[in-house]
């Protein structure tokens, strides 16, 4: 969050608000081949770092692999438990700021 830390801030309140509000657990076959459409979720993430071009030069990854990788995990994790909250722990507390041992011990968490 060092470079941008605004804008760092409204990326992940961004991710939050795709998992409190718009990410579903996948519950059929035709939900799974629509939501995991390659160009469609290409597109939809395109799209989406467009509000974040700030960011795009910044860090180790690119804005658009982070939102795809987000996405991803979010689904995932729903699906798997639709009541499961890890990854909605570890973004909360990227945004909070927390050391890098907090993060690691929120995402390595058994």
């Amino acid at each position: 969050m060092h470079s941008n830390e605004e804008e760092t801030k409204q990326f992940l309140d961004f991710l939050i608000t795709a998992w409190n509000e718009h990410i579903k657990p996948l519950k059929t076959e035709e939900e799974r081949m629509n939501l995991l459409n390659v160009e469609t979720l290409l597109n939809e993430v395109n799209q989406e770092a467009l509000k974040y071009k700030s960011l795009a030069d910044k860090g180790e990854y690119s804005i658009k692999f982070l939102i795809l990788i987000a996405r991803l995990l979010m689904i995932q994790e729903k699906t798997n438990m639709e009541t499961a909250f890890m990854f909605k722990n570890l973004l909360d507390a990227l945004r909070a700021g927390k050391d890098i041992f907090k993060i690691v011990s929120i995402a390595t968490h058994r």
